[in-house]
């Protein structure tokens, strides 16, 4: 007998379909066989079913709808196994509520273990929305990153509030799970002592998705153009767009709030603005917004403290300005940065106050504009004199300082600006520095030179400049020779000028080579790129080195076929300087020394030649006989005077008498016995005169005249 067993029936499970059996057949003999069948379609629950027949002999039939086995005498049993079912994912645990300040940037990554799946893990796609099922706009404060989980946003003042967002996890097979996302924007702790507004106006050169993408685009333009470490600093105000022309109004919390920082806010307006061209973005802030972005135009606003007084009402009848402590003269040194502030007490003006509050400028004596090339330029913005003047620009030149108040009354102070020429010195060591600059803009630009020469101070640590002597700029490539007057010049400064080096190169090389060290490249920023310095040794460190290398030659008066502008010339002291210092004193010395050696020659000689006393010709001979005059020669009077004694007796003269004798005293009076009293040694009288003694030498001859 055979008998059919049909497929396997499953009960009371959801999405139930009918499995199909699959039978396997043996063909070895009559052992004992066990059936598996494995449904074709995976129920969510299927029980295990167990069916035993008696098999005697298998064989197999196929039917059209169904498969089945027909077993004689055998036991078979079908099992069908339970297969896992998807879970949705959970959410581990809820993000912690976020505090953010109105107008600074933030990011916040969600993280990876919020959510948990049983079969994808943390492999899971995130979205975030507004309110339920609202995506997050085009124009909102806040976005979300889904493959990085990050949320960031720049709120600002209008978004102070609390908000409500909701984040979603979705695994493989569409299940999702949801959690909420806190975020309480809060007021700047500052925002009622802001000071200043700084205002940017440009244009979008690229399409961005959202709107707060090229609002953070801005923020790290500033902070690398400020070479900040972050965004902190920076608060941003307000941020409008219309079309493709944006504003971007931001305060740099850097500044202090209790008063008004205008020097710091002019030092932040000049490295946003040109110093050539007024109110035009600077170079700098051009290239840290490009390519997105195209800047426009850069100001400031002030507020509170800063904010510009009301106009005062005036009179009609003002009175102008009037000059109290005239400049007079000013005395720049060949080859030094002149940089000179006009005082304040300079002019002063009864409505408008002292010189800072006037506009002051600089002309000729015959009012006639100063040219951009000229040495001597004047900085209306900081009323200072500044320039470098060359050896070609020696002498006295008049100027005009002219004051002009509110209602356009002026003043003129005339002063004179008298170039000298620079002490002569013997430098020991020379710096030669050269620079991927173009020559004309560095030679004949006033501003770019004094920017040259601060920074060579400040690459020293030096804060003045009075010790760099520029001696000359050359082109081909662009090379500044300068020397430092603080080393020391009787003596070989190996010492200072070795920590000098230092300062510079970074390497053991020495001063013929060795890479620059990165405070050289910090100090010049990217405006002047310095190719190499190097330190070359003159004076007595030269004769200590056994290799000297030649100077450089003379700055080039003009560029190639024109003509240089009016004191833009830069002669250099080379070898005329030498020969005018060295040379030429020392052949004047010698010549000096010649002649005087020929004159006491001639005169050695002619006292030599005029020898003794002689008594010329035989007629000047005859002359002196027929006159009578005796003739002596001088080895006469030196016999004569050898042979006269040395000590002589003294002569007697005629009226010469004897001293007289005292009085005699009278004893007859007294009665006693006289004493002996001697007879005079000369008679009382002497009939005939003492003869006159005759002198033992004799008499000069008479004087003659010539």
């Amino acid at each position: 007998t055979a008998e059919t067993i049909p497929s396997a029936t499953t009960m009371d499970v959801p999405f139930v379909t009918t499995p199909t059996p699959v039978t396997i057949p043996t063909t070895a003999p009559p052992p004992p066989t066990t059936v598996v069948t494995v449904p074709t379609t995976v129920p969510a629950t299927v029980p295990i079913t167990d069916s035993t027949v008696e098999e005697v002999t298998q064989q197999e039939t196929a039917a059209s709808t169904e498969r089945t086995s027909t077993i004689f005498g055998r036991t078979t049993e079908t099992v069908t196994f339970a297969m896992p079912v998807n879970q949705p994912p959970t959410l581990k645990h809820h993000m912690k509520k976020l505090a953010i300040t109105a107008g600074k940037a933030f990011r916040y990554i969600i993280p990876a273990d919020l959510f948990t799946d049983p079969e994808d893990g943390s492999n899971l796609t995130f979205t975030m929305y507004e309110a339920e099922n609202v995506p997050l706009s085009r124009d909102s404060w806040i976005q979300f990153i889904p493959s990085n989980r990050e949320v960031y946003g720049l709120p600002l003042e209008a978004h102070v509030s609390r908000w409500n967002f909701i984040v979603e996890a979705v695994d493989s097979e569409g299940l999702s799970a949801r959690g909420p996302l806190d975020i309480t924007v809060q007021q700047h702790k500052s925002g009622r002592t802001i000071n200043h507004q700084f205002v940017m106006q440009f244009k979008l050169n690229k399409e961005y998705q959202n709107t707060i993408g090229w609002q953070i685009r801005v923020l790290e333009g500033i902070v690398n153009l400020f070479r900040y470490t972050d965004m902190e600093k920076l608060t941003v105000l307000n941020a409008t767009q219309n079309g493709d022309m944006c504003e971007f109004v931001w305060t740099n919390d850097t500044l202090p709030k209790d008063v008004c920082p205008i020097y710091e806010i002019q030092r932040l307006m000049t490295i946003m603005l040109s110093e050539t061209e007024p109110d035009t973005p600077s170079m700098g802030l051009i290239k840290v917004m490009s390519p997105e972005l195209s800047v426009k135009s850069v100001s400031v606003r002030g507020m509170t403290h800063c904010a510009p007084a009301p106009p005062a009402t005036k009179s009609p009848d003002t009175y102008p300005p009037v000059a109290r402590n005239q400049v007079d003269i000013i005395t720049p040194v060949v080859g030094h940065l002149l940089v000179y502030k006009v005082p304040e007490d300079t002019f002063f003006d009864p409505e408008d106050g002292d010189t800072r509050n006037l506009k002051l400028s600089l002309r000729y004596s015959d009012s006639s504009e100063i040219p951009e090339g000229h040495w001597l330029q004047f900085d209306a913005k900081n009323q200072e004199f500044y320039g470098l003047p060359a050896p070609s620009d020696e002498g006295s030149i008049n100027y005009q300082l002219i004051a002009e108040d509110s209602s356009q009354k002026t003043a003129y102070d005339s002063l004179m600006v008298d170039v000298v020429r620079a002490p002569t010195i013997r430098p020991t060591v020379e710096f030669q520095m050269t620079m991927e600059y173009p020559f004309p803009m560095l030679a004949y630009n006033a501003n770019n030179k004094r920017k040259v020469v601060e920074k060579l101070a400040a690459l020293f640590g030096q804060t003045k400049t009075d010790n760099i002597r520029i001696q000359s700029i050359t082109d081909s490539p662009t090379t500044i020779i300068w020397y430092n007057t603080s080393l020391p010049m009787d003596r070989c400064p190996k010492r200072e000028i070795e920590e000098l080096r230092r300062m510079i190169i970074a390497d053991e090389r020495g001063s013929q080579g060795g890479a620059l060290k990165e405070n050289v490249d910090h100090v010049f920023d990217k405006d002047f790129k310095v190719m190499s310095i190097r330190l070359i040794p003159l004076g007595l460190c030269a004769d200590q080195n056994t290799k000297i290398m030649n100077k450089a030659p003379p700055i080039q008066m003009s560029p190639p076929n024109t003509q240089a502008p009016k004191g833009a010339s830069w002669a250099v002291l080379g070898n005329s300087e030498y020969i005018v210092v060295f040379i030429i004193p020392a052949v004047v010395i010698v010549c000096m020394i010649v002649v005087a050696g020929i004159i006491a020659y001639v005169l050695y000689r002619k006292r030599r030649t005029a020898g003794k006393m002689s008594v010329g010709d035989e007629e000047e001979r005859q002359a002196f006989r027929s006159k009578g005059i005796p003739v002596i020669f001088q080895d006469e009077l030196e016999e004569r005077g050898d042979s006269e004694p040395v000590h002589k007796s003294p002569v007697i003269m005629r009226e010469e008498k004897p001293p007289l004798l005292p009085p005699a005293p009278d004893y007859r009076s007294s009665g006693e016995d006289a004493p002996y009293r001697p007879p005079p040694p000369f008679a009382a009288s002497r009939t005939p005169p003492r003869p006159k003694a005759t002198p033992t030498y004799r008499k000069p001859p008479p004087y003659v005249p010539p």
